[in-house]
């Protein structure tokens, strides 16, 4: 309930967002065919309809409680969304684990489109569904490999996988220098890429159902720069952001020297050059 001492109270609309966390062995063996079968694909599948009669009775209590809930047509959507988030010290099987989800999310496609939809069984006066929305990137504390940035790129450019959010960290070892100036590339430059169908069937929330929405491939894409970064890096990662046609919201965070370095106090025409630049305000037009 909301309001202050002396005032109405009334009642608050809180949405509720699932986000699904995935093992490192988010996988439950194989089937009969000798393909994967992924906890993702059961959690967000048609498999999700299949109830046990003890699941059925529980919602039935819970459908009690609101007459509006025992209704025919009512029907509850659950968004759910992967956060792929890689440890300190997990090691390179995020580039696997990267893999199992760019499968699975089609192995839920695919489920789909053959599924005969039963909206509701028998025995069954409530009805909800897990549906999925793309999944975060959370690559701050990964290694900047090349092994890492080709598999976001596969993800990217060749399977068309949409993330509601990508963390990067910015660092300046040279190697790493060179990995990240590829995935900002890929990541940014969207202007080369093959226009299609998604990967999978992402569920978005819309303010109007009769809009046509078409989302970016990237919702948010979040930075977190290293205070060691050199200003040739810097200026590297500007030149690559003005190139944004792939996400409309940008958030870069770097923890200020300029009051002990003074010869970072030009920085600053980097960053008006990356998001207020001629050329990047025609781009950002595009989006």
């Amino acid at each position: 309930m909301l309001g202050n001492p002396g005032e109405e109270l009334f009642a608050a609309v809180v949405k509720v967002k699932f986000i699904l966390w995935v093992d490192e062995e988010g996988r439950v063996g194989k089937n009969e065919d000798g393909t994967v079968e992924y906890d993702l694909t059961q959690f967000c599948g048609p498999q999700q309809f299949e109830h046990s009669d003890k699941f059925i009775k529980a919602l039935n209590q819970i459908a009690a409680f609101d007459e509006k809930l025992g209704q025919s047509d009512a029907v509850i959507t659950i968004p759910v969304k992967v956060n792929f988030q890689v440890l300190v010290g997990t090691g390179n099987n995020y580039a696997r684990s990267l893999l199992d989800i760019k499968e699975a999310e089609q192995a839920i496609k695919a489920r789909w489109s053959s599924y005969v939809y039963n909206e509701k069984g028998a025995n069954e006066n409530l009805s909800f569904r897990f549906v999925l929305e793309p999944m975060i990137l959370d690559i701050c504390c990964a290694d900047m490999t090349l092994e890492m940035v080709k598999s976001v790129e596969n993800l990217m450019l060749v399977h068309r996988n949409c993330f509601k959010r990508v963390d990067i960290h910015l660092e300046d070892e040279f190697a790493s220098v060179q990995a990240t100036q590829q995935l900002m590339t890929c990541i940014c430059d969207t202007s080369h890429r093959f226009r299609g169908p998604p990967n999978t069937n992402y569920h978005y929330e819309l303010e109007n159902s009769t809009e046509i929405y078409e989302p970016p491939q990237v919702g948010t894409l979040e930075l977190m720069c290293d205070e060691s970064m050199q200003e040739s890096a810097f200026a590297a990662f500007w030149s690559a952001v003005v190139l944004t046609q792939s996400t409309k919201n940008l958030v870069f965070c770097m923890e200020s020297m300029m009051n002990i370095d003074r010869s970072r106090e030009h920085w600053w025409k980097w960053v008006a050059y990356g998001l207020f630049s001629k050329l990047a305000l025609v781009l950002q037009l595009k989006l």
